[in-house]
């Protein structure tokens, strides 16, 4: 796990992945310290404890502002990676003197290099804020479901960070992003339909979409309606049809009448064929 002068990297990520690691295992947290580069190639990396170095303080400050208490107490750990041409980046320096006390393990989950917001996180924050679930809430959820504190990887800031960011996002463009959606899903089956209408303002007012299993699926919704002794207007059933045709309706006013005992004495329609056929069929005193 301890990285050692000569050390050979393939990458720089993979440097900084394996001191990360390694800094993670020992209790510290880490930072970027400087960088050397020839055009777009990083040639030297120095990475340095968190805890490096001395606080700036600026006198001229007003009084009344808070100052937070500084942790950096010149810490000396550091490391550095330099690229070497045909093999990658090799560890050129390395320094672990600590003059501080490692980060007990109970503690561990709060270090910064601990806390990351990864695409579990991020999606199961982006569930609960659609469900309206505050956050909180949501960081109590993702421990229960994690099983702990300890692995939930990040703290209740993150969570509500992240869903400033996520609301920042979509601020004012979250009606186009469903639109372009639908778009896409059009591009890909011709047989996907939708329409919308936007106001004067460009809003989003009306929206419609439906997709070919939908329209197979699509059943005639049949209520029987009237009015009862009062005059008020009542439902007496309803029945969902695959078709409109006589069989379907005949069916249909067939359950009706052995449901009620008795046919109607009067039945107002559309004018459709098939159920016209249905009621001189079946509705024959009607």
């Amino acid at each position: 796990m301890k990285p050692h002068i000569g050390q050979l990297f393939h990458t720089l990520d993979d440097a900084t992945v394996f001191y990360n690691k390694y800094a993670r295992q020992v209790g510290f947290d880490t930072r970027k310290h400087g960088s050397k580069r020839v055009g777009d190639l990083v040639t030297w990396l120095y990475v340095v404890c968190s805890r490096e170095g001395e606080k700036r303080v600026n006198y001229k400050q007003p009084e009344t502002k808070l100052r937070r208490s500084s942790r950096k107490c010149l810490c000396k750990d550091k490391v550095a990676f330099k690229f070497c041409k045909g093999t990658g980046y090799v560890a050129k320096q390395f320094e672990e003197r600590h003059n501080h006390d490692m980060v007990q393990l109970h503690h561990k989950r709060f270090m910064r290099l601990n806390r990351n917001i990864d695409l579990v996180h991020q999606k199961f924050i982006a569930d609960c804020a659609n469900a309206n679930i505050g956050s909180t809430l949501t960081f109590s959820l993702l421990s229960e479901v994690l099983g702990g504190l300890d692995y939930v990887g990040c703290t209740i800031v993150g969570v509500r960070n992240y869903r400033r960011d996520l609301r920042a996002y979509v601020d004012g463009a979250d009606a186009q992003m469903v639109l372009n959606d639908l778009k896409r899903k059009k591009e890909v089956c011709s047989s996907f339909t939708y329409d919308f209408e936007v106001n004067s303002k460009g809003w989003l007012t009306r929206l419609f979409w439906c997709d070919p299993i939908a329209k197979h699926n699509c059943m005639i919704f049949a209520p029987f309606t009237g009015k009862d002794n009062h005059g008020r207007p009542v439902t007496f059933g309803a029945g969902l049809l695959s078709k409109e045709n006589a069989h379907s309706f005949e069916w249909l006013f067939e359950r009706f009448v052995k449901c009620m005992g008795a046919a109607p004495k009067l039945i107002i329609t559309e004018k459709d064929l098939g159920m016209k056929v249905a009621v001189d069929s079946v509705l024959v005193d009607t």
